[in-house]
């Protein structure tokens, strides 16, 4: 059966929303979900200051718990609307640091709603283009391995970010990539997703 896997930017980190917000969403349609949910009249900074920065607070919490059913509602959306097509497709996620923290949902929550009825699937965060010098892909690896561990008892299919963006030897070299690979093999995840082709460049540019 066919299984897309949705964009890292599936995410509220990605889309700033100025300096004093710079995670998270704090648009108007968010904010009037907050203030229902809250009870209180409270304007954007105001909420910024009280989501992001000090100790955990009743604030914070609604806050997290607003965006997180906003990305569950959109997640149930395309679901609905891919297995009305084909029931048997299952839909994955690439997996960015803010899904494991502070996008207001937990993991599980959010593979599961995108999967409906099949098997949840997920390509974690952590590529070899991240490494500026060779020896560095080991860390990589233990950080995939990190996430494979958080799901551990959960049946969710797990492949790695063979990622060496953008994709051209002369930033990451092909030996990175399978220096990558080895790892992950040692390490028992069963698969890795890889990255063959720019996601911009036309096919011509990288000719060797």
């Amino acid at each position: 059966q066919p299984s897309p896997t949705l964009s890292a930017v599936l995410r509220f980190r990605l889309h700033l929303r100025g300096p004093e917000a710079p995670v998270g969403c704090f648009c108007p349609l968010h904010m009037e979900q907050f203030r229902q949910r809250a009870g209180q009249d409270i304007g954007r900074e105001q909420l910024a200051e009280a989501a992001l920065h000090g100790e955990p607070s009743p604030l914070r919490n609604v806050w997290l718990e607003t965006i997180g059913d906003s990305l569950l509602q959109l997640a149930s959306v395309i679901e609905i609307a891919v297995h009305a097509v084909n029931p048997a497709t299952r839909l994955g996620l690439c997996a960015v640091m803010s899904h494991w923290s502070h996008e207001g949902v937990t993991m599980e929550r959010l593979l599961r709603t995108l999967a409906g009825g099949t098997r949840p699937f997920l390509r974690t965060i952590g590529a070899p283009y991240w490494a500026k010098e060779p020896h560095q892909v080991g860390w990589i690896v233990e950080y995939t391995r990190l996430q494979a561990h958080w799901l551990r008892d959960l049946d969710v299919e797990v492949m790695a970010e063979g990622d060496t963006y953008p994709q051209s030897r002369f930033h990451c070299a092909a030996a990175t990539l399978n220096a990558f690979n080895r790892g992950i093999r040692a390490a028992g995840i069963p698969g890795i997703l890889q990255y063959g082709l720019h996601f911009s460049m036309s096919p011509g540019t990288e000719p060797g």
